[in-house]
């Protein structure tokens, strides 16, 4: 299971090291400059679009016919597409692979975080959605080094990393069952689909967790799309310098994700975002106010930790509260919801920008934490979430 989690991650980060060279690849081919460049930046973000877009019907094949099924056809899938790029790096298989790449991961994911609720109740199931989030931080991390590495060698190179699906899904095939409740949940879902009676689902909570994902991954997604900039006008313009900033935050996030259990075994789901939320702010606003690479490698150590508890505590609370008829597609939702904000973020970056410096983002979104860490202690205080 944490295997699959970090392969989630792997979808964009891989191959970005080796854009340049895709694009003049893409030259040579014979495509025009300024398409070459327009589909090289778009190589990243078609997975997240996909992911996006097809995340809430995973989620209905996964209620409808099991997660087995749709979790290995997303690994095998995986695997095929993310090296076929490789194989036939020309414009047009290019942009199918990673189509078939960002369908891959929404199955896979989908699956992923419904399973943990399958496996795990309770206790247990807060302490593995830490694991489960730690794993993609160090996932994210790892793959995004091995890929500069092999892209060195050769800029064909990355493609071939997607291959590590392989070994998941044999893995998947022999050591991970169908859960007994979810095969009586097809049962329920097509009773659901005929009309007979099921359990109500609790669609106002789902959609504030669904809102706080999403403006979660949006206020993360500003670190590695608006910090380079920062660091540039402070004048650190090293790739070295971004890497080792950005690793701070993740360093945190997964440190404090493989910690959420015992936390969690503490506090409320409402007391752990109104924390999670007030160090992200804090953390942006430290980044803001002092302005020098110490304080912003320490400001985003301190944001980080805030973004560690945030995901695995959205996924326990949403699985907690789902019935069993609808958790997949509850877990289809959730992944639209951080695809969205990561696809979002930079437009809503934009109207910042249109008015004031770089900088100015981080406070922008430090007031936004804030806001969200009040309402969701006032949720505390009115036993939400308990």
């Amino acid at each position: 299971m944490l295997f699959v989690a970090s392969l989630t991650v792997l979808a964009g980060a891989i191959i970005a090291p080796s854009l340049p060279h895709i694009v003049d690849h893409l030259i040579a081919d014979g495509v025009a400059p300024e398409k070459a460049n327009f589909w090289g930046k778009m190589l990243l973000s078609i997975p997240a679009l996909m992911i996006l877009l097809c995340s809430p019907l995973m989620g209905y094949l996964v209620d409808r016919f099991g997660r087995r099924k749709v979790l290995l056809t997303g690994l095998f899938l995986f695997s095929l597409s993310g090296v076929w790029g490789g194989i036939y790096p020309h414009l047009t298989p290019l942009i199918i692979s990673r189509i078939g790449l960002g369908i891959a991961v929404s199955m896979s994911m989908t699956t992923a975080v419904t399973l943990v609720s399958d496996y795990f109740k309770g206790h247990e199931r807060e302490q593995f959605m830490g694991y489960f989030s730690s794993a993609m931080g160090v996932g994210g991390m790892t793959y995004f080094i091995l890929g500069g590495f092999v892209a060195t060698l050769h800029w064909r190179f990355p493609f071939f990393i997607y291959l590590l699906a392989l070994p998941a899904f044999i893995l998947a095939y022999y050591h991970l069952p169908e859960p007994e409740q979810a095969k009586q949940v097809k049962t329920t879902v097509q009773e659901a689909i005929h009309g007979n009676h099921t359990p109500p689902v609790p669609f106002i909570m789902i959609g504030i967790l669904y809102g706080t994902a999403f403006l979660n991954m949006a206020i993360y997604y500003i670190i590695p799309t608006q910090l380079p900039f920062v660091l540039k006008e402070i004048g650190y313009v090293s790739s070295l310098h971004v890497g080792l900033t950005t690793s701070a935050c993740s360093l945190a996030g997964a440190s404090i994700a493989f910690l959420y259990g015992r936390i969690k075994g503490v506090f409320t789901h409402s007391h752990m975002f109104m924390v999670a939320f007030m160090l992200i702010g804090v953390g942006y606003g430290t980044l803001f106010m002092f302005q020098t690479y110490v304080s912003i490698i320490v400001g985003l150590f301190i944001a980080g930790m805030g973004f560690g508890i945030v995901m695995p505590n959205t996924g326990t609370w949403l699985m907690r509260i789902a019935p069993e008829h609808v958790r997949g597609r509850v877990a289809g939702g959730l992944s639209s919801s951080i695809n969205m904000g990561q696809f979002l973020s930079p437009i809503i970056s934009l109207g910042v920008l249109a008015y004031f410096p770089v900088i100015y983002v981080f406070p922008f979104f430090a007031i936004i934490c804030l806001i969200i860490s009040l309402l969701y202690g006032g949720f505390y205080m009115n036993g939400w979430g308990r």
